[in-house]
């Protein structure tokens, strides 16, 4: 499985649209997730710019205005969805990986700055782990540090 996590501070230009679209081309990304998209809307034609894979599939958290913003894409050939879920700070999916049909779990975090709001979305994302069987994948930006020595 190969993948990419991206803040891209707005998807909205073409020109970033490029950028990302040659970056999955040249690494041959199996999943693109993006932070940040400040769009309100998703749709395929934004979704086939970014990716540049024939078979995709996609979900998306919508922005607050100008604010957030969650987009996965992957390709269809290799991950198979079966659910998509979406909370206060993240999207899911669960489907099947590979030849093989490995149940799996990928969640895209985009963690707030208020420490009760993430106390509340790391317990929200604890018991979804602890609840269900399969391989799981959190990636995106937890906004957390491990120490003082961090900030």
């Amino acid at each position: 499985m190969k993948f990419i996590s991206f803040n891209v501070r707005g998807s909205g230009r073409t020109l970033k649209r490029k950028e990302v679209e040659k970056l999955v081309r040249e690494e041959r990304l199996d999943f693109l997730f993006l932070q940040e998209t400040k769009l309100e809307m998703m749709e395929d034609g934004i979704c086939r710019q970014l990716c540049n894979l024939d078979e995709f599939d996609w979900v998306a958290k919508s922005s607050s205005g100008a604010l957030g913003g969650l987009l996965c894409i992957w390709d269809r050939w290799h991950f198979v969805k079966r659910e998509e879920f979406t909370g206060d700070g993240f999207v899911g999916i669960s489907g099947e990986w590979g030849v093989k049909k490995q149940q799996c779990f990928l969640i895209y975090v985009y963690g707030p700055n208020d420490r009760h709001k993430k106390a509340s979305l790391w317990e929200e994302l604890r018991k979804m782990v602890t609840d269900k069987e399969g391989r799981w994948l959190l990636a995106g930006d937890f906004n957390a540090v491990k120490g003082p020595e961090e900030t």
